[in-house]
């Protein structure tokens, strides 16, 4: 009987983890199965963080909230990062009843929030994170019955394969983004700390000539000071959105390089974040297509303006000794100067590189985005 259900437990998960709205069928199926009140799916960073989360049942959902306050000091959180994949853990295997006492996740919030009692066991694990299944009941029920963690436990080893199958077709999905960009982009997925996930071919020509590296850990090494702090800084932080761009000046009389750095478009399906963030390189000299909208809202330039900039950046305008085009050379020069005021630009210098390093408009190529599910 139990493996019949637990099939349908395989389609219910492989369906949810696909569409986050279709989750809570699979989590309700576990509550039934073992019988008890809650059940939840979670992906934990190394950081403590939580990356995404699905929580059924009795629990208080407002106390729970703070889950993430009390991961540094939570004993079940600590335990299923160490042990290993598919093994199942209850409290009693790594704190006793006196630690639970004096235990502050135990005491403001596992308790109060009706999930004191709970089975846990891992269900994958990377260098960054780990996903975790669990069901849970209030710590006035006692400890789980015996009969309730095999069948946790049954389920856990069915919900095993299904999660690497997920895993690996989002890892394909996430792929597309640098495929979508075309062979010659200079594009790159990397991790939080700057370690290199996947490039594409015009990224891998600036690695293999040498013009950034990696270094023994993998990050990556853009061969300036500079350039290497402000694009950590660019990768987020604590208080700090992901994104920033700069200039890069690898070696003086080299080329130069706008960067621009954007968060990974999220791919629609339950922890499926392939990477952190985006970086974009593209030479300051080449011609680019600048970011109408962007522009536009940044600073505020009308579309006559507007127009006056993409020809500037391409060389129409650097010289304003010949006035050619819709405006005499006084309504021109005019022109200029108002943009140059919008954008805090002294010099017609100052305005191509401050329109060259505008941060690249990334809604046109984000095909996977994530429901709404607050």
């Amino acid at each position: 009987m139990i493996g019949n259900m637990s099939s349908r437990f395989q389609e219910l998960l492989l369906e949810g983890l696909f569409d986050y709205h279709a989750l809570p069928p699979a989590l309700e199926w576990l509550n039934q199965t073992c019988d008890t009140e809650t059940s939840q799916l979670i992906v934990l960073s190394q950081t403590n963080k939580i990356l995404d989360s699905a929580l059924i049942g009795s629990v208080d959902q407002d106390l729970f909230n703070n889950e993430e306050e009390y991961l540094p000091v939570n004993p079940r959180a600590m335990a299923l990062s160490a042990i290993k994949t598919g093994h199942t853990v209850q409290d009693h295997d790594f704190i006793d009843d006196e630690r639970i006492a004096s235990n502050a996740a135990y005491q403001e919030l596992l308790i109060p929030a009706r999930v004191g009692r709970f089975a846990g066991a891992a269900l994958s694990r990377s260098r960054d994170d780990v996903t975790i299944l669990a069901i849970a009941q209030p710590w006035e029920s006692g400890p789980l019955e015996k009969i309730a963690v095999r069948h946790f436990s049954d389920a856990v080893r069915q919900a095993i394969p299904i999660v690497y199958l997920s895993e690996q077709l989002i890892t394909t999905r996430a792929h597309s983004l640098l495929d979508m960009l075309g062979p010659d982009a200079r594009a790159a997925i990397v991790e939080a700390d700057g370690t290199l996930l996947d490039y594409s071919p015009g990224f891998a020509q600036l690695l293999t000539a040498g013009v950034i590296r990696t270094d023994q850990y993998g990050q990556l090494d853009l061969k300036s000071g500079t350039a290497n702090k402000t694009f950590a800084a660019s990768l987020g932080g604590e208080a700090t959105m992901i994104g920033g761009h700069f200039l890069l000046h690898p070696e003086p009389a080299g080329d130069a390089y706008v960067c621009n750095v954007a968060p990974v478009p999220p791919l629609g399906v339950f922890g499926g974040k392939f990477g952190h963030a985006i970086l974009f390189l593209d030479r300051a000299s080449s011609p680019r297509q600048l970011d109408r909208h962007g522009l536009m809202e940044a600073y505020s330039l009308t579309e006559e303006e507007y127009q006056i900039c993409e020809r500037l950046v391409a060389g129409d305008y650097s010289d304003l000794s010949l006035a050619e085009g819709d405006l005499p050379k006084a309504g021109l020069e005019s022109a200029l100067w108002r943009i140059k005021g919008k954008t805090g630009s002294l010099r017609n210098a100052d305005l191509v590189q401050k329109l060259l390093q505008h941060p690249l408009n990334l809604h046109d190529w984000q095909p996977f985005d994530r429901p709404d599910h607050s």
